[in-house]
């Protein structure tokens, strides 16, 4: 832990890394004066203020799907709105996604284990990119390049989804990753070196889709796309 911005040591813990294949420190999302240490099958608690952790303090976490025991290439966690979300990617299996209702990391005397929401595990073959979590919608990119939305409350029983539009390559960072925000007027933001886009009533342009748990894909129910968005972009 580093005191900033003067980059003083504050302290600092040992963890040797062959014991997990996953490791990421988070503020908690369910109180602000602790953070979170996750790794392969359960969550550490400590402190902000000393680092310690009371009575040792752990909770136990459930991933959607099933879990693998090769070491994932690349590990996303970030929190939005209540939700927090872990983006696992494989070489060989693909992208491996479960999202955890935030209030489930309330710390406890008593042992607990937090559970995610169901059904995305059938988005390994469409899903590239999260880009963020809005109330309980969590926003994507597929593998087609297109920003689609998903209710992560009535997935697991619909498999339904929304197409909105196309991800242009140059909105994205090196690598084609892009980097994504939300404004208080729910206009999409994205940023690279070179310049700022903004897409305004882009939830409006909507084409619904049905995941197929069978063959992985997408199908489209409503081909009929209205498009009211507009693009503002500076650089």
């Amino acid at each position: 832990m580093l005191e900033l911005p003067s980059g003083k040591l504050v302290t600092h813990r040992d963890v040797p890394k062959y014991k997990t294949k996953i490791r990421a420190a988070h503020n908690c999302p369910s109180d602000s004066s602790q953070f979170i240490v996750f790794e392969d099958d359960s969550v550490h608690l400590f402190r902000w203020d000393d680092a310690e952790s009371d009575n040792g303090q752990q909770v136990g976490v459930l991933r959607e799907g099933d879990a693998t025991p090769s070491q994932p290439t690349d590990t996303r966690h970030f929190q939005g709105n209540g939700i927090y979300v872990e983006s696992l990617v494989y070489s060989l299996e693909g992208n491996k996604i479960s999202c955890w209702k935030s209030s489930q990391f309330a710390t406890s005397d008593d042992p607990a284990t937090i559970t995610p929401y169901t059904g995305l595990q059938h988005l390994t073959n469409v899903l590239k990119d999260i880009l963020l979590v809005f109330q309980t919608t969590l926003i994507f990119v597929d593998y087609n390049s297109w920003v689609c939305t998903l209710d992560l409350e009535t997935f697991a029983s619909t498999c339904v989804a929304k197409r909105h539009f196309f991800l242009l390559p140059e909105w994205t960072e090196t690598y084609g990753r892009p980097m994504a925000a939300m404004t208080p007027n729910q206009e999409l933001v994205f940023v690279n070196l070179h310049r700022i886009v903004v897409v305004k009533n882009w939830f409006t342009s909507v084409q619904t889709l049905i995941l197929e748990p069978d063959s992985g894909d997408w199908q489209v129910i409503s081909r009929r796309m209205k498009n009211d968005s507009a693009v503002l972009g500076k650089g």
